[in-house]
C-alpha cells in the first residue's frame, strides 16, 4: 500500500476538532487560526453564507454559537480524508452539543441541551484548510426549538448514533487506489 497523501492533514483536522472537546477551555481564535489559512474560502449554509479567512468565520458563526450554546463541543462520529479532483480533503460529521441558553438565528433558547448535526469538508494544502464547506443542521435546531413552520417531516429527528465500532474515524493511512 502506498502512503496516504493526506494522512497528516486529516490528523491535524482531527486534532482541531479535539480542541473543542473540553468545554470552556477552548481558545477559539487560536483553534480557527490553526486550521484555516488567512485567505481561506469558508462556505457555510444560509444565513451565514461565505466567509473569507478565520476572522470572518469567527465573527459570522462562532461568535453567535458561543453566546447561544454554553459548553459547546463536538461529538465526531465519522472522520476521514482522501483525494478528490486533485485536492486533498478532510471531512467529519457528528453533533455539536451545548446548553441552548440564548437566542440563535431568531430561535428562542430551550434551556436544554441541543445536539445539532454538522458536516464539514475541508480542502487542505500544507496541513491547513484553504476551501471549506460547513453544514450545521439548522432545520433540526428549529424543530428542537419548537419553531418548525411546516407539518413535522416523517422520519427520525434527534440523535442518530455513529458506528458502534467507531471504525469510521479514519486516522490511519488509507490506500489511495482504493479511495479513488
Amino acid at each position: 500500500m502506498s502512503a496516504d497523501p493526506i494522512h497528516a492533514p486529516k490528523k491535524r483536522y482531527a486534532a482541531h476538532l479535539g480542541t473543542f472537546a473540553a468545554p470552556g477551555a477552548v481558545k477559539w481564535r487560536d483553534a480557527t487560526n490553526d486550521l484555516f489559512t488567512a485567505d481561506s474560502t469558508i462556505n457555510i449554509v444560509h444565513p451565514f453564507n461565505a466567509a473569507k479567512g478565520p476572522d470572518s468565520h469567527r465573527a459570522s458563526v462562532f461568535a453567535r454559537l458561543l453566546v447561544a450554546f454554553d459548553g459547546h463541543c463536538p461529538r465526531v462520529d465519522i472522520l476521514m480524508g482522501g483525494r478528490f479532483k486533485g485536492g486533498d480533503w478532510a471531512s467529519a460529521t457528528g453533533y455539536w452539543a451545548g446548553h441552548f441558553r440564548a437566542p440563535f438565528l431568531e430561535n428562542a433558547p430551550t434551556g436544554r441541551v441541543a445536539h445539532p448535526r454538522f458536516g464539514e469538508f475541508h480542502r487542505m494544502a500544507d496541513g491547513r484548510a484553504v476551501e471549506s464547506y460547513i453544514f450545521p443542521d439548522i432545520q433540526e435546531l428549529i424543530i428542537v426549538a419548537g419553531r418548525w413552520p411546516l407539518p413535522m417531516p416523517p422520519g427520525h429527528t434527534g440523535i442518530l448514533h455513529g458506528p458502534a465500532t467507531q471504525d469510521w474515524r479514519q486516522l490511519h493511512a488509507n490506500d489511495p487506489a482504493e479511495g479513488a
